[in-house]
């Protein structure tokens, strides 16, 4: 995937999703289990989207910095909400 692209999916994550990039646990805890459950679908499935590039770049040696840029942060915070997300909506009553 191109630079570009890489790009692009970053800024599209954090323009639909930033609201999900909560640093303290306690609160995204909070954000996530009271949050409705089509937006957390919708971040899920966005996550879930990401490019391979994105993975890699999370992965790589930007992980081990000592000052991070803010877009790889919120990024981190963005995924970390999808998996909880994930989790909260498979224990929700289906209501069947």
């Amino acid at each position: 995937m191109a630079e570009d692209e890489h790009d692009a999916a970053v800024n599209s994550l954090l323009a639909g999703f930033g609201g999900w990039a909560i640093g303290d646990d306690y609160d995204l805890g909070l954000a996530i289990e009271t949050a409705n459950p089509d937006s957390l679908r919708q971040l899920v499935e966005a996550v879930g989207a990401l490019p391979d590039s994105v993975w890699a770049w999370l992965a790589g040696s930007e992980s081990a910095a000592p000052h991070p840029s803010d877009a790889y942060v919120a990024v981190s915070e963005i995924t970390l909400a999808a998996d909880y997300a994930r989790v909260v909506l498979q224990h929700m009553p289906t209501g069947d």
